[in-house]
């Protein structure tokens, strides 16, 4: 019994003291902050009013407006599985700076359109990036589009049909949905590039002539 007692003593005695912990951040809040750290890579400046796609674990962002209002026009892309940022280095006909537009994903190609431009003036063109080949091209369609910003754009995965709908035209608030056809199955209206390149440093010389690709 004398033995017991001291036991509990002796433990007794080498109990901390009690304190209230520190709430800890959320993990996912956690991770990322350790994840760019320890990477050491440059991360995307501060923005707003950009545009994002994801395809095949990337990642991507593109334009916004900084807190100033200076319009952007740089590309970066987070791969989830290297835990790292990457600034796109813009070749191919690529969108001037821009933001409040809308974006898209189909297939390998991530669509853009509209937005506030540098001069305030609101755009009506449509860019896609591709993402295997690293280009971007300017999308010509028959008729022209709308401008407009704010507003929504979808490409339903099954389906060859473009939806832009609501957003601001002008000085107000529109509720139009409007269509564009891209490709059919008689392959009577095609999705046309207008291929003006900015030239990699792995090509020569830019190329001389236009090119057209159909997205099938």
């Amino acid at each position: 019994t004398q033995t017991h007692t001291q036991t509990q003593t002796q433990t007794h005695t080498q109990t901390p003291p009690t304190h209230t912990p520190q709430t800890p951040p959320t993990q996912p809040q956690q991770e990322v902050q350790v994840l760019i750290q320890s990477q050491n890579s440059k991360i995307p400046p501060p923005r707003a009013y950009h545009v994002s796609a994801f395809i095949e674990k990337h990642l991507y962002i593109y334009g916004g407006e900084t807190m100033d209002g200076c319009k952007l026009d740089d590309m970066w892309v987070f791969d989830i599985e290297m835990n790292k940022w990457s600034q796109v280095i813009n070749y191919g006909f690529k969108p001037s700076s821009r933001s409040r537009m809308a974006s898209t994903v189909n297939r390998n190609h991530i669509i853009i359109f509209g937005g506030i431009l540098s001069d305030n003036t609101v755009s009506n063109d449509i860019y896609a990036y591709d993402t295997k080949w690293g280009v971007w091209n300017l999308v010509i369609i028959p008729r022209p589009l709308i401008p407009r910003h704010g507003h929504t754009l979808s490409w339903p995965s099954t389906g060859n049909i473009l939806y832009i709908f609501g957003g601001h035209r002008g000085s107000e608030i529109c509720n139009e949905l409007e269509t564009q056809k891209f490709a059919d199955d008689n392959s009577i209206i095609k999705l046309t590039w207008a291929k003006e390149y900015v030239a990699s440093p792995n090509e020569q010389k830019k190329p001389k002539t236009k090119k057209t690709t159909v997205i099938r």
